[in-house]
């Protein structure tokens, strides 16, 4: 039976400005969730704009409207683990954000099917597991430019889940014009090792990640933002426009008789149509 996969990119903008349009959202996928048959929620990451309690305290209150009616998993982006900013230099700190004090590892094990974590505890590299369609189903949320032992722990627990159809969620693995994430393109979308603090930390791009993760694993069939050289369809990037997108949010019908993701549909909360390439507007909301 087909079911229905939300995503959320990039909600960065309303928790800092339009926290109303994230609510919204959340109380609109809790609608529909039955009529749809929404099996999960996946935020990409950039679930806050600065990582500050105001954002996040802002950002809970709108997703755990979600708590008991639909699992979602969250990515943590740049935004989400940076702690300082200039103009000159940003620092990141791997166990910096802020996610653990408003969305902690016991609820995401109640509501949202939580199978583990990387470290004890905290929710930045974490797997979850759930019965879609009557299928069983693996998604990986991990931290924006991955660490080497991140890599490594995602490999072991995918090696025990063989029979698992697998997602993989992280931050920055598309660059604008479709291609990865590298360092040698687009590096503005990548930490170095020494922006992080109170220590450097080993860094992957998307190409690596493919190489020493999602290549190895054949039951690896959707990674978002974008593809990962298996059948998937692109998820727009919204987060720029008017209202940071205004509550427009990819959603994707997965079929296991054809086991990729259709073409993405946007339900923006107003009656002005968003105009994005190769995606299909329905009805607002």
């Amino acid at each position: 039976m087909p079911f229905t996969l939300v995503i959320l990119p990039d909600t960065q903008n309303y928790p800092k400005a339009y926290h109303d349009i994230l609510t919204r959202q959340a109380e609109w996928i809790a609608a529909n969730a039955e009529s749809l048959n929404i099996g999960a929620v996946l935020n990409v990451g950039d679930i806050v704009d600065n990582n500050e309690p105001g954002q996040w305290e802002r950002a809970a209150r709108s997703l755990h409207v979600l708590d008991g009616v639909v699992p979602y998993v969250l990515a943590v982006g740049n935004h989400d683990v940076r702690i300082s900013y200039t103009q000159e230099r940003s620092l990141f700190n791997r166990d910096g954000s802020l996610i653990n004090n408003y969305f902690t590892v016991e609820d995401a094990r109640r509501y949202s099917g939580l199978g583990g974590t990387f470290a004890p505890g905290r929710l930045e590299n974490s797997y979850s597991v759930f019965s879609l369609g009557g299928t069983p189903y693996i998604v990986f949320a991990l931290e924006w430019g991955p660490r080497d032992e991140v890599l490594a722990w995602a490999d072991v627990v995918l090696s025990a889940h063989p029979d698992h159809k697998a997602i993989l969620i992280t931050d920055a693995f598309t660059a604008p014009d479709g291609g990865w994430v590298t360092p040698d393109r687009f590096l503005v979308s990548l930490p170095a090792p020494g922006d992080f603090v109170p220590e450097p930390s080993t860094v992957n791009s998307a190409a690596e990640i493919w190489e020493r993760l999602i290549h190895r694993h054949s039951n690896v069939f959707l990674q978002f933002p974008d593809g990962s050289g298996r059948p998937v369809s692109r998820i727009p990037s919204i987060h720029s426009r008017k209202n940071g997108g205004h509550g427009a949010k990819p959603v994707a019908t997965v079929s296991h008789a054809a086991p990729h993701v259709l073409q993405p549909l946007l339900f923006p909360l107003s009656e002005r149509p968003l105009t994005l390439p190769g995606v299909r507007q329905l009805d607002h909301v």
